[in-house]
């Protein structure tokens, strides 16, 4: 596993607006992405779809 930074920010929208990253471990940039999304989902916003989320980047930043 390797340690990932997923800048994510909301879509616009009738609700609060987040714009930062998550950090996460995976074995991949796909899986990071999905990771991300899941830990939002399962901390500060748990009612918002994944449709709701536009991913910026993903960068590793462990070991290559």
């Amino acid at each position: 596993m390797k340690k990932y930074e997923v800048w994510i920010r909301s879509v616009p929208g009738f609700y609060a607006q987040y714009d930062g990253k998550v950090t996460v471990w995976a074995d991949n940039d796909s899986e990071a992405e999905d990771l991300a999304y899941m830990k939002l989902k399962n901390g500060a916003f748990p009612d918002r779809s994944k449709n709701m989320w536009k991913t910026e980047k993903v960068i590793r930043v462990g070991p290559k």
